[in-house]
């Protein structure tokens, strides 16, 4: 069963191999995607949508911070 994005983000949270670290943002974005895809406007999925967006600028701070992108 495929990982949802917020155990993929959990686990990118505590990750320190730079190889596994990408792959794990890379595939964050892949289940953040899909998933707001599957979203309606209900107040559980507004609720989601809110956590997704808080997610997303911390998956910023580890594409810039921890893997120095972009350019590094």
């Amino acid at each position: 069963m495929m990982k949802t994005w917020r155990e993929l983000y959990q686990s990118a949270l505590v990750e320190t191999d730079q190889q596994t670290l990408t792959e794990l943002v890379l595939a964050i974005e892949d289940a953040m995607f899909l998933r707001a895809q599957e979203l309606t406007d209900s107040h559980a999925d507004n609720e989601e949508r809110f956590a997704m967006q808080q997610a997303a600028q911390g998956v910023w701070i580890i594409k810039t911070k921890r893997l120095g992108w972009p350019g590094a």
